[in-house]
């Protein structure tokens, strides 16, 4: 057979038991991805169409179970690749490395003991401007005087560390112990994986990005990528159900079709809230796929409200793990963890060295410790204990007092620095995102299906108010803690030198005695600031708490109060008592506080995060009817042509705009009987839209398995492959000759079945039986397959072969996997550039 138009790119040596898929091809680059599997797991691979690997990487999340990867789609922008697998998961990769970038949480409706079975990823289509006169000022959708434009012009938070940057040289020379990992475990608390996110926008929050993002987004400086906005990412489970994620990531909840069904196939129009599920049932030994699709219609999707909830849901999670992850980081500096030694600990154990020297026979050795340590302070007598501790203690060292010194004073210094920089103003921040959903709640006609609960977001509120106050009063406390300890290192010095110095040298104190005597007393055992960190969390705290009298009503009350204190003696004497407001018992656990508020919103915007699936409207189909004559299961492959205006073939009456055209093969997989189904391939062209189920057009056409040249030549072959290529065209590989070819199928001469007749019941198989019967019988003539270009295959020969295609202008291949041998064969079908026009009149 003579070669036209195609030629072979290159021939890829592939490991063993490699598999492609569908769509293992990218849309938009010379890439393709190729699965392996090794030792009962998927390994993963990207290789360029020339020859040459990129990366390969492990799909092993440590689980002892068989994992196997099911099926993949590509992100609109063709930079993150999402598989499926089973046991079911939905993980994204990056393309630059194949590293995991992130998994997509499986809804809550998601039912034990199902399975995956597909997934799609619909893009939107953007909409052009409107109007001669450009954006200058490019809001990205954010109303004026919202929440989001406030904290657009909020100076960012300081960036969060990346705990994925690699380690510095410190880490890398450090002993096995505090300094060699990192301070705040990598472990996500479970509120934070089950909370309903879009991907990562810190700027969004008023966050400046890690130095990470922003690697990645010098890459495009010209504009913002977008392609994934307002995308819809549907995955279908085994139990009839479809999950929705907005951008990918988002979810929108779950919707049920038919718990005795699964779906095969969806299909939606840009920017549309309707889906057309195509749901195939199981009667028997045989699988039955319906003829016409279930119309799902997600009312809510063709609002703003899901997106805007989204983008509150994703700005309120960033602010709360930016606090959270601040907390936690100071937690473990000032308290310690199992990979780090708290700043406290130094105290403990000077004040424990000095507690062993003193006499056992002391009830509290303790306490007596304390007392000389504060009687050394007051009469600069010192103690038995004392005087050996001062002059031979291997904690008096100088050695010893500066890492005791730079320890504490960098603690105390981040605790008051980042609580009043970090923690305060991201809670200022997270209070405007509830106040403007709590104004959603208060909206039930258009935020209804959300179910926003009002008294849940004011707890809330009063939560993060607590949160502003604690914080704020820590950063107060550690400012006064780090003051006495410095005057405690002072007094340590001073000590230390006043029993080296000799008798005719007197050295002057600098310390501050009432200083020295509260650290004493307060700061080296139950430090004022551990009860952040330890007991239960604030209910209570409030700015006017140190009040307990009524608030004044105005100026002319406060001058009165003022009047009559003057003329009373009394009032202005100096040792008039004043009332002590004891702060000892009130809670103020911010470590707990943050995390209680953490599930506690992330259950109000999981539950706000299904409302798209609540407004749905499904028109379910009755289940097809059992065909006359089915001799087994078929090969099918289906392909969409979405928002046709004209007719699909030209001689059919023309429909009504916005309608789509399914155009669907059916092959008998070989080695079954009878072989002269075999030799035949049929193809449907349907018709339907939206509202417009009941009355679709269907036409078919069987093709002989044999390839018409140029010239009227025919030669009969055996097809190992077929696959839609494009509006017009099939990829087919044919075991006779070895080839693989692109045929024409726009043109054929369709013929109209069960013209004026209701559709519904029918399913795809009994439908292509009942045609293959009747062109047997000569109702209808057939056809053969017209090649338009065609190319002999060098190194794929067996009969098991997979094959993936990319119809797409500018990056048109075909790739042919020999799955006995290992070997893929890549083919370019537009090797002499554009298509000859006069192959089509």
């Amino acid at each position: 057979m003579e070669h036209s138009g195609i030629s072979s790119l290159s021939r890829l040596q592939l490991p063993p038991s490699s598999r492609l898929h569908y769509s293992s091809c990218c849309p938009d680059k010379d890439l393709i991805v190729v699965f392996s599997r090794l030792g009962g797991k998927d390994r993963m691979s990207l290789w360029k169409m020339q020859g040459s690997k990129k990366w390969e990487v492990d799909l092993d999340v440590g689980s002892t179970a068989k994992e196997e990867v099911v099926d993949l789609a590509w992100s609109p922008d063709c930079q993150t690749v999402v598989l499926i697998h089973d046991p079911p998961r939905i993980s994204c990769h990056s393309i630059q490395d194949g590293r995991e970038e992130r998994s997509v949480a499986m809804t809550k409706d998601f039912l034990d003991g199902s399975q995956l079975r597909g997934i799609w990823w619909f893009v939107d289509d953007k909409k052009p401007p409107i109007g001669s006169i450009p954006d200058i000022f490019k809001r990205r959708d954010i109303i004026t005087g919202s929440t989001h434009s406030v904290l657009k012009m909020l100076p960012l938070l300081d960036a969060l560390k990346d705990d994925s940057q690699s380690a510095g040289t410190q880490e890398f020379f450090a002993f096995q112990g505090a300094q060699s990992k990192s301070s705040v475990s990598n472990v996500m608390p479970a509120p934070f994986k089950q909370w309903p996110v879009l991907p990562s926008d810190p700027l969004t929050a008023s966050v400046q990005p890690s130095k990470r993002s922003e690697d990645i987004h010098e890459e495009d400086l010209d504009e913002l990528d977008d392609l994934n906005c307002n995308s819809i990412l549907a995955v279908a489970d085994s139990s009839g159900c479809i999950q929705c994620f907005l951008d990918g990531s988002y979810p929108l909840g779950t919707v049920l079709i038919d718990t005795e069904s699964t779906i095969v196939s969806l299909v939606r129009r840009s920017q549309s809230s309707v889906l057309h599920a195509f749901q195939r049932w199981t009667e028997g030994d045989y699988r039955l796929t319906t003829l016409l699709p279930t119309e799902v219609d997600l009312t809510l999707l063709g609002t703003q409200i899901p997106r805007d909830v989204a983008k509150m849901s994703s700005t309120a999670w960033q602010l709360l793990w930016y606090s959270v992850h601040v907390v936690d980081d100071l937690r473990n500096v000032w308290m310690g963890s199992n990979t780090q030694t708290g700043a406290r600990e130094p105290g403990l154990k000077w004040l424990s060295k000095l507690q062993d020297l003193e006499p056992s026979i002391l009830p509290d050795t303790l306490l007596w410790a304390k007392l000389d340590l504060i009687h050394l302070l007051a009469t600069e007598r010192s103690s038995e204990a004392i005087s050996d501790f001062i002059g031979a203690g291997e904690q008096m060292s100088e050695r010893g007092l500066l890492k005791w010194d730079s320890t504490v004073t960098s603690a105390l210094t981040r605790l008051r620095d980042q609580s009043q920089q970090y923690v305060a103003p991201a809670c200022q921040r997270l209070h405007l995102v509830l106040e403007e959903v709590l104004a959603w709640a208060q909206l039930p006609n258009s935020h209804g299906l959300c179910r926003f609960d009002e008294v849940e977001i004011r707890e809330c509120l009063s939560m993060v108010r607590q949160a502003i106050i604690a914080s704020s009063w820590l950063a107060a406390v550690a400012r006064r803690e780090l003051s006495r300890f410095k005057e405690f290192m002072k007094w340590l010095r001073f000590e230390i030198n006043n029993t080296a110095a000799t008798n005719d040298h007197v050295l002057h104190p600098r310390h501050d005695v009432l200083e020295v005597q509260s650290y004493i007393s307060y700061g080296l055992i139950d430090n004022p600031i551990d009860i952040w960190f330890v007991g239960r969390p604030p209910t209570n705290l409030s700015p006017n708490r140190r009040t307990t009298e009524a608030p004044e009503k105005g100026l002319t009350d406060v001058m009165e109060r003022a009047r009559q204190t003057l003329r009373d003696p009394a009032e202005t004497s100096l040792h008039r008592p004043v009332g002590h407001h004891p702060l000892d018992s009130v809670d103020r656990n911010l470590h707990v506080l943050l995390h209680n508020l953490a599930e506690r919103c992330s259950g109000i915007f999981l539950r706000a995060a299904s409302a798209t699936a609540r407004s749905a409207l499904c028109v379910r189909l009755p289940p097809p009817h059992q065909p006359a004559t089915v001799y087994g299961d078929l090969i099918i492959r289906e392909w969409t042509i979405l928002g046709r205006d004209d007719s699909i073939f030209g001689r059919l009456p023309r429909q009504r705009s916005r309608s789509h055209m399914l155009c669907v093969a059916f092959r008998r997989p070989p080695g079954h009987c009878p072989d002269t189904y075999f030799l035949l391939v049929c193809l449907f062209r349907l018709q339907f839209g939206q509202g417009e189920a009941t009355s679709p057009v269907l036409a078919s056409i069987v093709l002989d398995c044999a390839l018409s040249q140029r010239g009227g030549n025919t030669t009969g072959v055996q097809l190992l492959g077929v696959e839609f290529f494009d509006d017009e065209c099939l990829v087919v590989v044919a075991r006779n000759g070895a080839i693989v070819a692109s045929v024409g199928y726009s043109n054929l001469p369709f013929a109209l079945i069960h013209e004026g007749e209701s559709l519904i019941g029918f399913s795809r198989e009994g439908l292509a039986w009942e045609t293959i019967e009747r062109r047997r019988a000569g109702e209808f003539a057939g056809a053969a397959m017209e090649i338009r270009r065609s190319c002999a295959m060098q190194a794929c020969k067996s009969e098991n072969i997979l094959l993936s295609v990319n119809g797409r202008l500018g990056r048109r291949v075909a790739c042919v996997l020999d799955v006995d041998a290992s070997i893929m064969e890549v083919f370019d079908l537009e090797a002499d550039g554009e298509e000859d026009e006069n192959e089509e009149e």
